[in-house]
């Protein structure tokens, strides 16, 4: 079997891709707790609203992405905080 070209990649050596590296590895480390955020968020919705937007005529999706729930501001804010306060461990 002939010997194949295995060139390895510098995810951090390399100019090229170490910023775009290192945005994942960040990305994927703090997707969960933000998910758990936005999960509690849907959770703490009330059933009388969805309830309202499928007597309105709205399907599953509609009712979920169409509402306009005052209280899920706040978890927009807490997420937002927390990218923001997760954005200055590093330094």
């Amino acid at each position: 079997m002939a010997a194949r070209d295995q060139r390895t990649i510098g995810w951090l050596s390399d100019d090229r891709i170490a910023l775009f590296a290192v945005m994942l590895v960040t990305l994927w480390r703090g997707l969960g707790w933000y998910m758990v955020l936005y999960l509690a968020g849907l959770q703490a919705i009330p059933k009388e609203i969805e309830e309202a937007a499928v007597l309105d005529g709205a399907n599953a999706m509609a009712a979920l992405l169409g509402r306009d729930d005052p209280d899920d501001r706040a978890d927009d804010s807490a997420v937002f905080g927390a990218v923001d306060a997760g954005g200055d461990e590093g330094a």
